[in-house]
């Protein structure tokens, strides 16, 4: 029960963007940049700090962990991959976190409990219907 309480409130926090950088000059400049799938208009940004906050919203958007490899800061770039993992259901994306607890947390919070589980369901032999998915 509390396992299950503790993955719903992770997966709220991830899912309702309330980590994200709330200025809108970032947020207009994301939006604008998924809207034209263009993740480079970021880099307009003056601040380092905006400009992968920023990349972090468009990898979101445009649901594409490839976009959080271009963000230097180590934890934005794993709460960018755990984001996209969030919203693609996808828990192999977890892997490109480097932390080792938030990779574990990633791949539990988006359905699949363990590692070998995460790779039974890059193979198709995962059983969703186990889990309640």
């Amino acid at each position: 029960m509390k396992r299950a309480f503790v993955f719903t409130v992770a997966v709220l926090i991830l899912s309702c963007g309330c980590l994200e950088d709330v200025n809108p000059d970032v947020k207009k400049v994301a939006d604008a940049a998924i809207k034209s799938k263009n993740p480079t208009a970021c880099d307009g940004l003056t601040l380092k700090s905006s400009q992968e906050s920023c990349k972090s919203q468009v990898a979101v958007g445009l649901k594409n962990p490839t976009i959080c490899k271009s963000i230097a800061e180590k934890g934005t770039k794993d709460m960018c991959t755990m984001n996209v993992a969030a919203v693609t259901h996808n828990p192999i994306t977890c892997f490109g976190i480097s932390d080792t607890d938030q990779k574990a947390f990633c791949i539990a919070a988006v359905g699949v409990t363990t590692v070998e589980d995460a790779y039974r369901w890059a193979n198709g032999t995962y059983n969703s219907l186990k889990r309640g998915l």
